[in-house]
């Protein structure tokens, strides 16, 4: 008798306790259960029906849950400029293969994320490597969604619709379904915003071009981008290594690198050893040099992967600057790289041609 009431105490307390692991976290969010968040979207119904303008002016674009950023395209009716139309409608086309990735990744790898509220955004196989994955998630997102006006300096690279909140990677033993280890993403002025669409990547070097992948067709079509996409960024010819790109201004790009260490069985966010060499007045005849230890560097990772060393020049002569030129060099046994800048004018740099939008020369 004891023995059959203590089988039926377990099998109640487990009951109990997946009705209380379903009832929180991201399974008691809309995203996964697809249930309209109503007061929202009678919100938007009844913009709609007063402004007298386009309702996508009127209301709150920065505070969006990703079930009500899907209300919101499936309701905001056309634009009048066609150009803007257009752009929209590929914001909307994109945007739902996105949400439908969510939810799908959501619902797949619940089990692996925090209880408060966390989604999977992507996940990727790693190849070569058994039994290893990266899991790309935030924790209480929120999207926001820029005018589909002409593409901006910063757009070019973040796109038009993004996720503001906590970022995250993870390193996934699939086997065993459980997670190695978490590294935060944080974006150059710590933001840790994440891009959803954007154009396609092309390798135009300079910033007004697009830096991520997407499922685009052409250039100036805007689509779902694509993080995870792996590559060998530091020569050592294992495609485990995924960028981030944050424009500042029209001026340059500045990209940062995650990956995995086969050394350690881990994700890994890859510091840069900086040595920069610069004149100290204005008859450029002074100069010195300084060293500091980074996370992020100006256009480094936008350039093609596949070498361990790289040579590359930047014209910044057209915004009151000198010709900036790096040499990149990965160091596999510290995990790290080694970055030299010399930003000293050189005889006959004057002379060189420039553009208020400096472009990127590899020569190595």
């Amino acid at each position: 008798m004891k023995p059959i009431l203590m089988n039926f105490l377990t099998i109640l307390a487990l009951v109990s306790f997946l009705s209380c692991k379903k009832s929180s976290g991201v399974y008691s969010d809309s995203i996964v259960h697809n249930q309209p968040d109503t007061v929202f979207q009678n919100q938007i119904i009844s913009e709609v029906d007063s402004c007298s303008g386009h309702p996508f002016e009127t209301w709150k674009q920065e505070d969006l849950a990703p079930d009500s950023a899907m209300i919101l395209f499936s309701i905001v009716p056309a634009f009048e400029d066609s150009s803007e139309n257009v752009r929209w409608q590929q914001m909307k086309r994109s945007y739902a293969r996105k949400y439908d990735l969510i939810r799908h990744y959501t619902r797949l790898y619940n089990g692996l994320l925090p209880m408060d509220s966390s989604f999977a955004f992507e996940f990727e196989n790693l190849k070569r490597i058994p039994n290893r994955a990266f899991l790309l998630w935030v924790r209480k997102p929120r999207i926001d969604i820029s005018p589909p006006d002409d593409f901006s300096c910063l757009s070019y690279t973040d796109g038009f619709i993004r996720v503001a909140g906590s970022v995250y990677v993870s390193l996934v033993d699939v086997k065993k379904f459980k997670i190695i280890n978490t590294v935060s993403i944080e974006s150059s002025d710590r933001r840790g915003d994440l891009p959803l669409t954007g154009l396609i990547r092309d390798f135009a070097c300079h910033p007004m071009s697009g830096k991520y992948f997407s499922d685009s067709k052409s250039r100036d079509e805007e689509g779902m981008v694509n993080i995870l996409k792996l590559e060998d960024h530091n020569g050592d010819h294992f495609p485990h290594e995924f960028g981030f790109f944050e424009n500042i201004g029209c001026c340059q790009t500045e990209t940062t690198l995650y990956g995995y260490s086969r050394k350690k069985d881990r994700v890994i966010h890859y510091p840069i050893d900086c040595i920069s060499m610069y004149n100290t007045d204005s008859t450029f005849t002074k100069d010195t040099t300084g060293r500091f230890t980074d996370f992020w560097a100006t256009a480094l990772f936008t350039l093609k992967p596949g070498k361990k060393e790289r040579k590359f020049m930047i014209n910044f002569i057209g915004r009151a600057g000198t010709v900036e030129r790096y040499h990149s060099t990965y160091l596999p046994h510290k995990e790290r790289f080694v970055l030299k800048l010399d930003a000293r004018m050189k005889p006959g740099d004057d002379s060189l041609p420039f553009s208020w939008v400096p472009t990127v020369l590899e020569y190595l």
